[in-house]
């Protein structure tokens, strides 16, 4: 909410009198009964509620502040705050925030939020955390604070930093009028924006930039026009909480939104969209390049060539499925030999891009894990209010990932099959499809509203920047994987041949992944972005024709069998085949490959007589003609196929592997995608 400017600064006097900071503001000044009127009040009144403790200065001597007859005021509400963000910085508090009521004079009913430097609780007082604020800008600058708010559960106060030395006007006045203008400039966020615009979002026209710049303020009227916004909206504010506005434009005004884009050429939707990219960018961790230029664009060639040089030898087209997968949905499982490198491709990844190890977990599953509980941890029954942690770093990096959206976290499950996945993992497949939360506790305060317990909140969701790695091998230990975790995953097989293992014996040495640390570092962001995508993008991830009908081809022999796919599967199935050609594989052929031996063939298993049906007619559809000998060529000949140099085979990958099953159930009796 917006505070007179004048309520709350330091060192920003006049030669007139009025000097002193008035320390509150009314949140409405409206007869009869006062309602709470002033915009974005009634959500800061209910966060302070949210963040209660008990403030009775009549009673307890500890409680105190410099409020004129306190005894003639009701107190409203009163919270403390821990955390506090300044201009998106978050600094550590106690902060004490008071509503108070008039209850004696001729206001009488008004509200007022009180924040004044003497608020004090049991020794801890607003004037420490006035003075971190003050050393943060200079201890002699001239700084004043014009906003207050409450936005996604958290406190943010909007400050000005006028000058390095204290300021002296003529008169409040002029003080006003100087002030007032340093707010409504913007020109310190536009040109954060225009940065963005180029070198993160890739606009390859500076002039398109400007269009964008002046794009803006049109859209800000429209808002206005047609009631979407306030009066005083203003959409250069990187405060705004533009969730209303979205919701309108996805119903209510949809349809005028789409006439006004086509009737425009999108300029206005454009530079929308892209306001909106920019404000999840900026949330408050500027620092992380848009103002030194350090970060560059996502190399997959910079990466394959670290971990060359850290020994670890993998194939081009295996790493960039990974990461193609990994940018598609976040969680990608790793099948096959013992040894081949799963483990070590997903830790090299994880370290290379990272700039700290908060941001991911290697973690073991047990054999004995039966429940969510060795991930994120559970309320202790037998004592109030105390949550214990699980003994690896999950829950932690979840938090964490929650919290810094720009940055990428990855919790890398080993041997993931150890124990029933659907059983400690249920929650996670279910948030992943829902979008919903994981619950975690009910802690309550004295008010009966949900608290935090040593920073854990009541519930976590998962998100979009949290990626999930298992690795799987299969022997008589571990379990197979159920539809509903497969369907949910890209699955990627790691196999060695004789030509990969051969190299590696002519310079046969450990992998030292500790020359990947940080390596990637500066193309976090642009990975992230990769990974979000953009809105226009939208109507590019869809197959060709030629695609579609080999998908559908699939869907037909695997439903004769039950092992049909649905929604979700075929939507995947094109995201990845549009990542893959973002990371640079653009072989038509070659990317639905990588999509049916990812998606479709890891569902299969069972007996002979089940698989032999199945896997005949997949395999004849893997090839650009199937001759009259087509089970003398291939099923009667199997140690004799070249499958990378027949030209007849079009999808390699996807028939070599049928081709390994077939094989694998003729001789054993049962076969499964996992292999030992």
């Amino acid at each position: 909410m917006k505070l007179d400017i004048t309520s709350l600064y330091f060192n920003g006097d006049t030669k007139t009198k009025g000097n002193t900071a008035s320390w509150g503001t009314a949140l409405g000044q409206q007869r009869p009964n006062y309602p709470i009127s002033v915009e974005g009040a009634q959500e800061l009144v209910d966060l302070i509620k949210d963040n209660h403790i008990t403030f009775t200065p009549s009673t307890n001597p500890n409680h105190k502040a410099n409020i004129k007859h306190i005894t003639d005021e009701r107190i409203v509400a009163s919270g403390r705050f821990d955390k506090i963000y300044i201009n998106q910085i978050e600094f550590n508090g106690p902060f004490f925030l008071l509503v108070v009521e008039d209850v004696n004079n001729s206001h009488k009913g008004r509200k007022i939020l009180k924040y004044n430097n003497k608020i004090s609780i049991n020794g801890e007082s607003n004037e420490e955390f006035y003075k971190k604020i003050q050393s943060y800008f200079g201890e002699d600058a001239c700084w004043f604070v014009y906003d207050i708010s409450a936005i996604k559960g958290r406190l943010h106060m909007s400050a000005v930093k006028v000058s390095d030395h204290p300021e002296e006007y003529e008169d409040a006045t002029e003080r006003k009028d100087h002030w007032e203008s340093l707010i409504n400039d913007y020109s310190n966020i536009k040109a954060l924006f225009k940065k963005f615009l180029l070198d993160v979002h890739n606009i390859k026209y500076e002039s398109t930039a400007n269009e964008y710049l002046k794009s803006m303020p049109k859209i800000e009227r429209w808002f206005k026009e047609n009631g979407l916004a306030t009066s005083d909206y203003q959409i250069f504010d990187i405060r705004n909480d533009n969730s209303k506005i979205q919701h309108y434009l996805n119903n209510e005004y949809q349809e005028q939104w789409k006439e006004l884009n086509n009737e425009n050429n999108r300029w206005y939707v454009s530079p929308w969209n892209r306001w909106l990219e920019f404000i999840e960018w900026y949330n408050g961790q500027i620092d992380l390049g848009m103002q030194n230029n350090d970060f560059i664009k996502f190399d997959i060639e910079k990466f394959e060539a670290d971990c060359n040089e850290s020994g670890l030898l993998l194939e081009s087209n295996l790493i960039t499925r990974y990461i193609a997968s990994l940018a598609s949905k976040p969680f990608v499982l790793l099948s096959g030999l013992s040894g081949s490198g799963k483990s070590k491709l997903a830790e090299a990844f994880a370290q290379w891009i990272c700039e700290s190890e908060e941001q991911y977990a290697m973690i073991p599953v047990g054999a004995d894990w039966t429940n969510k509980e060795p991930l994120l941890g559970y309320p202790n029954a037998l004592k109030d209010n105390e949550y214990v942690k699980p003994d690896n770093p999950a829950l932690d990096v979840l938090i964490r990932a929650q919290s810094n959206p720009q940055k990428p976290y990855f919790l890398i499950l080993d041997e993931m099959n150890l124990s029933h996945v659907e059983r400690y993992f249920a929650d996670f497949l279910s948030t992943m499809e829902s979008n919903n939360m994981i619950d975690l506790h009910n802690f309550k305060d004295e008010s009966g509203n949900n608290m935090e317990v040593k920073n854990i909140p009541c519930s976590v969701s998962l998100p979009k920047n949290l990626f999930i790695v298992g690795t799987v091998n299969i022997d008589e230990t571990t379990y197979m994987f159920s539809p509903k975790v497969l369907d949910r995953a890209n699955t990627i097989e790691f196999r060695v041949n004789k030509d990969q293992i051969d190299q590696f014996l002519q310079n046969a040495n450990n992998v030292n992944l500790s020359i990947l640390k940080g390596k990637g570092v500066k193309m976090a962001i642009d990975f992230i972005k990769l990974i979000n995508g953009k809105d226009e993008d939208e109507d590019k991830i869809k197959l060709n024709d030629k695609q579609k009908n080999i998908i559908i081809s699939f869907f037909e022999e695997l439903q004769k069998s039950g092992a049909e796919f649905g929604y979700r599967t075929a939507y995947e199935i094109s995201k990845l085949v549009y990542q893959l050609n973002t990371f640079g594989i653009s072989d038509s052929n070659e990317q639905l490959d990588i999509a049916i031996m990812q998606k479709l063939l890891p569902k299969l298993h069972g007996s002979r007589s089940k698989l032999r049906r199945t896997l005949k007619p997949l395999a004849k559809l893997c090839v650009v003609k199937e001759g009259d000998d087509f089970d003398k060529q291939y099923f009667n000949n199997f140690e004799n196929i070249d499958f990378e140099k027949d030209e007849n085979i079009k999808f390699k990958l996807s028939f070599e592997k049928i081709m390994r099953m077939y094989n694998n159930a003729v001789e054993n009796g049962f076969a499964s995608y996992a292999e030992a």
